[in-house]
């Protein structure tokens, strides 16, 4: 009987194949495979323990219930042994699963325990796709497709096991995404995930909040999501944190797509030579300090910056990266400043994005200060705006009116 069930899968994998025409290509990429299978493990360890606590009660189920089937894929599930590896043997639940499936062979997780148990890989592999187009859902099934899929180094059929459980069990979500960040630093990686996309997937928040990924993978997150277009079902704040990550780790085209792709703008000044006081979305708005002593906050009408530093606090208070209009030269700052001897005066910095080197500008009382751009090719800057006011010396108190860029 054993037999005659796996003969049926393979049937069934066989003439499913044949009336879709497939030709399994299997890709040669690299997936961490310690880490999908590592996964598996997990899970099928935690699942198989819960499963332990009521196997009596389905043997009972098994012999008296209206459903016997579902009972005796319960017992069959128990019984499957796992290790840190993954699944690593089902030989144990095959008496179960072929009972279970000679009864309802819609038991998908049934087959795919028989399925596991074919000893040729070519059968066992065409039997779980069989199952999976017969019926996605299952946990186990999915799993061993993930399982595979990592044996194999084949990632189409890994992530979409992986989009599978993403959908169908949401408490698997917190150990799964990483496996996403993984699967989307591998070649190849692109145009499944752009397909997955397309189908607004319950997990996009998820995916796009990925933080502790290869620098690669972090970059394709941000290809991705240019890609998906403004309203592309993530939250305004998975967004905010996709552009800053991107920023930090200097995918600064990426991020300033991204950055105008999301933002808003309404607050943003008709001249193109002026810089706003926008403060919504950092690096590519104005990131401010908020502390009672130390802040600089926007102005009534956005028009400018309000700044406070007490005796005895200093450093960087407002900054921003900003792209560099054609045939800028220098910036032009207006402000209107306690203006005694005593007060310490704010600085001006401005740097090419990726450089160290700055150029600086003292601003002190009510006026203007002009600050020459650093030389070369420079498309994005960094702003800063700082100040220290030492032990003894008058707080810095006043407001930053206007910045300009200007082309001497």
């Amino acid at each position: 009987m054993r037999y005659m069930a796996m003969a049926a899968i393979t049937a069934t994998a066989t003439a499913t194949r044949r009336a879709e025409g497939v030709t399994e290509t299997m890709r040669a990429v690299s997936i961490i495979a310690g880490v999908a299978v590592g996964l598996a493990g997990l899970f099928f360890a935690s699942q198989s323990a819960s499963l332990v606590a009521v196997r009596g009660n389905s043997q009972l189920a098994a012999q008296i219930g209206v459903f016997p089937a579902r009972a005796q894929e319960r017992r069959a599930i128990a019984a499957v042994e796992t290790d840190e590896t993954g699944i690593s043997n089902v030989a144990p639940a095959l008496d179960e699963a072929q009972s279970a499936f000679a009864i309802s062979p819609l038991r998908t997780e049934a087959a795919a325990i028989l399925a596991l148990g074919m000893e040729d890989s070519i059968e066992r592999n065409a039997a779980l796709d069989a199952t999976t187009r017969l019926q996605q859902r299952g946990r186990l099934l999915n799993f061993a497709q993930l399982q595979r899929a990592a044996t194999a180094n084949d990632l189409e059929t890994g992530l979409r096991a992986v989009d599978r459980l993403l959908t169908l069990y949401p408490s698997a979500r917190e150990q799964l995404f990483p496996v996403l960040g993984s699967f989307l630093a591998r070649d190849g990686a692109i145009a499944i995930f752009r397909d997955l996309l397309s189908r607004d997937p319950s997990w996009v928040n998820g995916l796009f909040g990925l933080r502790d990924i290869e620098p690669i993978a972090q970059k394709r997150l941000g290809q991705l999501r240019l890609e998906m277009g403004r309203y592309a079902g993530t939250s305004e704040l998975i967004d905010r944190r996709l552009v800053a990550r991107l920023a930090a780790q200097g995918f600064l085209s990426e991020a300033a797509g991204v950055y105008a792709l999301i933002s808003d703008d309404s607050g943003q000044t008709a001249d193109p030579l002026s810089i706003d006081w926008q403060d919504a979305v950092p690096p590519f708005d104005w990131d401010l300090q908020t502390e009672r002593d130390f802040h600089a906050r926007t102005s009534t009408g956005r028009d400018g910056l309000r700044v406070r530093i007490d005796s005895g606090r200093g450093g960087t208070i407002a900054e921003r990266l900003v792209a560099v209009p054609e045939g800028a030269s220098s910036l032009l700052i207006t402000h209107e400043l306690d203006n005694t001897d005593r007060a310490a005066p704010l600085v001006l910095q401005a740097s090419c994005a990726d450089s160290a080197e700055a150029a600086q500008a003292e601003m002190r009382g009510d006026g203007s200060t002009r600050l020459a751009l650093p030389a070369g090719d420079c498309s994005v800057a960094r702003i800063v705006i700082s100040g220290r006011a030492l032990s003894g010396q008058r707080p810095i108190r006043g407001e930053v009116t206007g910045l300009r860029f200007t082309a001497d």
